[in-house]
């Protein structure tokens, strides 16, 4: 029991995620709740990535750039077939997308 609460407060807390079940490797995470898409979380590690803010609401994620002038949201179950890629996309024409693991 001492051991799921400390799992459970940890990946809450955003800082380390040791829970047996999800095959990430005990990887980093964001303070954000995991996507149920692999496109879209990787998509929003990208995000994190690059210094913007993810935080969840009901239906879709918003994500915040650095400098406070930009500001998208991540539907959770989005219709378009090409939604990750406009993201991405949309992310790279930012003037303050910085680059990195694009």
């Amino acid at each position: 029991m001492a051991d799921l609460t400390r799992s459970a407060t940890v990946e809450v807390a955003g800082l380390y995620n040791d829970n047996d079940n999800d095959n990430d490797g005990g990887r980093l995470v964001g303070t954000w709740p995991k996507h149920s898409k692999k496109e879209l979380e990787q998509l929003l590690e990208l995000f994190d990535s690059c210094g913007w803010r993810v935080t969840k609401g009901k239906k879709y994620y918003k994500v915040y750039c650095p400098c406070g002038d930009h500001q998208t949201t991540v539907h959770l179950s989005p219709s378009n077939p090409n939604y990750e890629l406009d993201k991405r996309k949309w992310l790279e024409r930012q003037p303050c997308y910085s680059g990195r693991n694009s």
